[in-house]
């Protein structure tokens, strides 16, 4: 006999907003943020945001940073280096 389960979404969503939640995306940004190679003078800078889940973005703050991104890869190998998978979409 099959056991039925009843997904608990509003119960879901405040775990996703939560502050441990958003602490747990802050601590691997930052780990991301160190593991990302760029030259001496270059900002990596990690932001919290909230949508519809807690998160984090980190970018290059240089105007070529999104060239260091597409040639080199640097955001996505320091990703890497803390073991996320990054796939295009």
């Amino acid at each position: 006999m099959a056991s039925k389960f009843k997904l608990d979404k509003a119960g879901v969503g405040q775990i996703l907003n939560s502050p441990e939640a958003q602490a747990a995306c802050m601590e691997l940004a930052e780990q991301i943020a160190g593991n990302v190679s760029v030259k001496d003078g270059v900002d990596v800078i990690v932001r919290p945001y909230n949508s519809d889940r807690a998160g984090a973005s980190v970018f290059i703050a240089h105007p070529g940073g999104l060239g260091m991104q597409a040639k080199h890869g640097a955001l996505s190998r320091a990703a890497a280096s803390v073991g996320l998978t990054v796939k295009p979409r």
